[in-house]
């Protein structure tokens, strides 16, 4: 018997469509946070730096980092309410669901045996 990993489309029940909306928004959602995670690390490095020696870091560092931390999750919270909005609350829900299960699992879309029917709950 062969198994195969089911499509993003099959595992969610979405169309090719709605699959590739849902691609675009996380590909700018991680390309944007990945931008401010980037500009963090000096600050950082300089907060941890400041800390080793015990010394208070400068204000501008301090405030600098909070922005940007705060500035990374409101893009997060906007492009969860993108996908919410494209695919309404009740499919929004069924898809934060099949994600929640499987996110510590070891395989995210586990294989199965290839021409069986997929269902998402």
């Amino acid at each position: 018997m062969k198994f195969v990993e089911p499509t993003l489309e099959d595992a969610l029940g979405i169309t090719v469509e709605e699959a590739q909306a849902l691609r675009a928004i996380a590909s700018d959602c991680a390309e944007k946070t990945s931008t401010a995670h980037q500009a963090m690390k000096p600050l950082v490095l300089e907060l941890r730096l400041a800390a080793l020696s015990e010394e208070t870091p400068p204000q501008d560092v301090i405030r600098r980092y909070a922005e940007l931390n705060r500035q990374r999750a409101q893009l997060v919270v906007d492009h969860i309410r993108e996908l919410e909005s494209r695919f309404g609350e009740a499919r929004f829900s069924r898809m934060e669901a099949f994600l929640r299960e499987r996110k510590d699992s070891e395989s995210f879309f586990p294989a199965v045996p290839q021409g069986a029917p997929l269902s998402v709950k």
